[in-house]
């Protein structure tokens, strides 16, 4: 039993190591791109790329619900009992869960588009970008759902590769393209494609890394 215990601490000692140097880098990614894309797109249009995730950022806080906390407590609990197919259940379900009101809620961002621009902001011009950027929304929900089994199974270098990832990709496409001349719709073609990368990424460790090698094992 005390050997299990040991175990367990380091494992959570050194995912806890990856995830503080993951989040570091991730941060100085995003520092480097922040400060390159307001530069080449100047005050007003960056800050029409700003207004444009505001509201997909607001809808995307109710999409969680205290399922993530959930799937963290009781995956390690499980973890800890060795049920192992009750994990990988849990999961499932609480990824399927937050699909069906990530989806909702893209819906509801996508038709609102128009009047959040027009009567919310005043920026009838900004309603197509709203639109494109309410597509992060299944995206991240995805991605979140993912980290909170890595932290709860401690495997969170499968987080810090996944931030890296999608860090390194929303600022090498967002900055190309915006130098390419597409503008705002270039910066929100890179965050978009960016929180896609990283939900493949996360669904992909998720599924072949842990899901699969749960429902294999013997409770």
């Amino acid at each position: 039993m005390s050997e299990d215990l040991f175990q367990i601490a380091e494992d959570s000692a050194r995912g806890g190591f990856f995830l503080a140097g993951g989040l570091i880098t991730s941060l100085a990614l995003q520092a480097i791109a922040i400060f390159v894309l307001a530069r080449l797109l100047g005050p007003d249009l960056y800050g029409i790329y700003t207004l444009s995730v505001v509201f997909p950022n607001l809808f995307l806080i109710f999409v969680d619900l205290g399922i993530n906390q959930a799937i963290i407590r009781f995956s390690a609990n499980l973890r800890v009992r060795g049920q192992h197919k009750q994990i990988a259940r849990l999961i499932r379900n609480g990824l399927l869960f937050k699909l069906v009101i990530g989806l909702g809620l893209f819906l509801v961002c996508f038709a609102l588009s128009d009047y959040l621009a027009t009567d919310v902001l005043k920026r009838p011009d900004i309603t197509v970008y709203i639109r494109f950027a309410s597509t992060t929304i299944i995206a991240r929900v995805i991605t979140t759902t993912a980290f909170s089994a890595f932290v709860g199974l401690d495997r969170m270098e499968y987080s810090a590769l996944t931030m890296n990832v999608e860090a390194f990709s929303k600022a090498v496409i967002s900055i190309l393209l915006v130098i390419l001349g597409f503008s705002v719709m270039g910066a929100l073609i890179g965050l978009v494609l960016s929180f896609l990368i990283g939900g493949i990424l996360s669904s992909a460790l998720l599924y072949f890394r842990l899901y699969q090698p749960l429902t294999s094992r013997q409770d």
